[in-house]
């Protein structure tokens, strides 16, 4: 179990993280749907679990919001230690955010793009949104 201190530092690094400082002491039912996933998201990473999974994490975040989070997301897997899933149907969100591209077709992975491969094969193409 965490000691009070360690559990305030996690959560003041998650709230920094996901720039949610300014929700912090408002009610959930105040908050937007992006709001409430950037809380959930700060959640996640307190727990410090070896698996982080993240679906469709950035779906109705402001674009420059989402850019940011984006570059941030792409450092987090490696400074935390822990494997993340990140589950998106935005081409772009998954080759900024993943070094490794899983492409799901019927439920079955259809094709795996690790950074030596890339640029996507056109099956990726057919699956993503743009």
């Amino acid at each position: 179990m965490l000691d009070y201190a360690k559990a305030a530092s996690r959560v003041e690094d998650a709230v920094r993280l996901v720039h949610i400082a300014q929700f912090t002491t408002m009610n959930l039912r105040q908050l937007s749907d992006g709001e409430l996933k950037r809380v959930a998201t700060a959640r996640a990473l307190v727990a410090r679990k070896r698996l982080l999974l993240l679906d469709e994490r950035m779906a109705h975040l402001a674009a420059d919001l989402k850019t940011d989070l984006l570059n941030e997301f792409t450092a987090l897997p490696r400074s935390l230690g822990v494997t993340t899933i990140y589950i998106t149907h935005y081409r772009a969100e998954a080759q900024v955010i993943t070094h490794c591209v899983l492409t799901m077709r019927n439920g079955r992975v259809a094709q795996n793009v690790s950074d030596k491969e890339r640029p996507p094969q056109t099956v990726m193409g057919e699956q993503c949104n743009d």
